[in-house]
């Protein structure tokens, strides 16, 4: 009792400043967006569900004000009916996090602002690009009705900047009793009732933005065209790489052209005046890059049939885009053999390898490719290698139970079910992939590449024999290996599944990793029989 009593004002205390944060609107309610568009008095199809904004129907629509049976159930933002090619502007400034098509939303834009975030769906055209910084009032696309809609009309939608984030109301809740969706911030528009922010509408031609120039020669000039925004056009001032600023001397037309400066990463600044005193600064960003990449390519030596191909690949503007191996046999054409493409490149050095298995005895000629970004291609690199003629063929990681380890991946090979890399032979090629689907492929390929149907219990017969090919050669490191695959002559099925009987034999499977031989084979071989 005495404990309670000593700290009984501190728990009130401590209670009544909790329910003040609770009950207390945050600071957001003050709002920070204006409509985007120019029109004061929109007419609204659809508003924000408030039961609620998750694009599932539970059959209850609820508007801010509380009233019911507005379309639509589920509904997660605001359908402002707006004719088709409208200029459709930023809410606020921010930073551009999404700009492309989706099939339920068309083309859109999602902005991030300070405090919020902002979407723009159902658009005909886009005119600004993934980390833009957009400024309030600015031009980011023409309204239309793509995607899923039934009409032409802007579907603005805001979203807190938790994770995962949760649309909200920019009209609040003015309903009675509790909003029934408790993710909302308040009211977030900048008045009451929202209004536009105008300025001169920016729209830019000539050289693609965000695009890298390269070896399809360099960026045409870039141009531009102001339109009234509702406030009038009173010029503008533009500059490379820094903001000319409020007070620059300003160009008094509405149309404007710049030449890219070079080779680099440019952006340009287009501070546009409109004739109520007002500014903004406009960015736009152009790339160019004329120096090819550079690419390195060498092989780990050794008594396996797998070669580790280790590249290296470095560009210092544009970044590397696509690497390829090609591979010859012998003097045989290159063919392709193992491409990757990287979705979002990124200046500087990039490493890989990957596992090349050959025929016991052959010599290959491998030809590497690299090109950035802007397709400028780095000068071939061109490596021979050749397989020892007593080499077997290595473990991947169905091997672990009989063969023990394997062998080391080379550095930057991806980790995963065992290889996935492909075998050229001098018939055709095998494609080897992950050890369980080699196991089919295997099934519904011949040695020369032929398709094959292996019906339930009936395997396809074994490989051509060729000279040199005894108990250490290829159909007993088969014999070895895939428990899940009908081997020649002892194969079975028991219980619905296929399996194998090892054969006694005393061969060495693969170098570095050799299976075992004497007692401990023998053991391994009994468990098997006994299943």
């Amino acid at each position: 009792m005495r404990f309670l009593m000593v700290y009984r004002s501190v728990a009130v205390s401590l209670a009544l400043s909790v329910l003040s944060v609770i009950t207390m609107q945050p600071a957001l309610a003050d709002g920070n967006l204006t409509l985007p568009f120019a029109n004061p008095n929109p007419r609204v199809t659809s508003w924000t569900d408030h039961h609620y904004p998750t694009r599932q129907e539970d059959g209850i629509m609820v508007r801010f004000d509380g009233a019911t049976g507005y379309a639509y159930d589920g509904h997660r933002g605001t359908d402002f009916a707006v004719p088709s090619n409208t200029p459709v502007v930023a809410a606020d400034d921010g930073t551009v996090i999404y700009s492309e098509w989706s099939d339920s939303g068309g083309w859109g834009v999602v902005i991030d602002h300070a405090f919020d975030r902002t979407a723009y769906f159902h658009n005909n055209q886009l005119f600004v690009y993934p980390g833009q910084h957009v400024s309030r009032g600015q031009l980011i696309a023409l309204s239309g009705s793509t995607g899923n809609s039934t009409g032409p009309h802007v579907h603005f939608e805001v979203r807190d900047l938790l994770v995962p984030w949760h649309s909200v109301d920019p009209y609040g809740w003015t309903g009675p009793g509790k909003d029934p969706w408790r993710w909302d911030m308040g009211y977030l528009w900048t008045s009451n009732p929202p209004v536009p922010f105008l300025l001169p509408l920016a729209f830019p031609g000539g050289a693609h933005w965000n695009y890298w120039y390269g070896a399809d020669g360099p960026p045409p000039p870039v141009s531009w065209q102001l339109r009234d925004g509702g406030h009038g056009v009173a010029g503008y001032a533009a500059g490379w790489d820094i903001d000319p600023g409020p007070g620059a001397p300003r160009t008094a037309s509405a149309n404007g052209t710049a030449t890219v400066p070079g080779p680099g990463s440019h952006t340009l600044h287009l501070r546009v005046f409109d004739r109520a005193g007002t500014s903004a600064d406009i960015t736009y960003l152009y790339l160019y890059d004329v120096e090819p990449p550079t690419s390195n390519l060498h092989a780990d030596r050794g008594a396996s049939s797998a070669l580790n191909l280790h590249w290296s690949a470095s560009d210092s503007l544009a970044g590397v885009k696509d690497v390829a191996i090609e591979v010859a046999a012998g003097s045989s054409a290159y063919r392709p053999w193992f491409s990757q493409s990287a979705d979002q490149p990124s200046a500087g050095k990039n490493l890989g390898a990957t596992r090349f298995f050959g025929d016991a005895g052959n010599d290959y000629q491998f030809r590497l490719i690299v090109r950035d970004a802007a397709r400028n291609a780095a000068t071939p690199v061109v490596l021979s290698g050749s397989v020892p003629a007593a080499a077997g063929l290595p473990a991947t990681a169905a091997d672990r139970s009989i063969l023990g380890p394997l062998p080391d991946q080379p550095d930057g090979a991806p980790p995963v079910m065992g290889v996935r890399q492909e075998h050229p032979s001098a018939a055709g090629a095998w494609l080897l992939s992950a050890d369980a689907p080699l196991a089919g492929r295997w099934n519904d390929l011949d040695q020369r590449g032929h398709s094959r149907s292996a019906s339930r219990g009936q395997h396809p017969g074994p490989p051509p024999r060729r000279s040199g090919w005894g108990c250490s050669g290829f159909r007993c490191w088969r014999r070895h290996r895939f428990f899940s695959l009908p081997l020649w002559g002892r194969a079975g099925w028991r219980h619905g599944v296929p399996y194998r009987r090892r054969h006694r034999c005393r061969c060495r499977a693969i170098s570095g990793d050799a299976v075992r031989t004497g007692a401990r084979q023998r053991r391994r071989g009994a468990r098997l029989r006994r299943r």
